[in-house]
């Protein structure tokens, strides 16, 4: 009988450590996916009121406007060599 105790705790811990985890991981990547969902959708509907997770209309224009100009791209090259030399 208290091997079995012993077993359930066990497992409750377990179920408890990984949901924990789940909700951290969760609250980290928020962020991220918020980011996503906003750089995927035009103009209008970044300042809509409810936000919305999903986005009416998917557009690359924000990436396509940003990748098209060359001072952009220099910029990224000069901080991603900064920032992989100093890593």
């Amino acid at each position: 009988m208290d091997s079995l105790s012993f077993q359930k705790r066990k497992v409750f811990h377990f179920v408890i450590y990984y949901f924990l985890l789940i909700i951290a991981a969760l609250i980290i990547f928020m962020p991220i996916l918020w980011m996503l969902s906003v750089s995927l959708r035009p103009n209008r509907e970044v300042l809509l009121t409810p936000p919305r997770w999903i986005p009416q209309t998917f557009t690359i224009e924000a990436y396509r406007s940003v990748l098209s100009n060359p001072s952009n791209i220099r910029s990224f090259l000069n901080s991603l060599i900064v920032s992989l030399s100093v890593t």
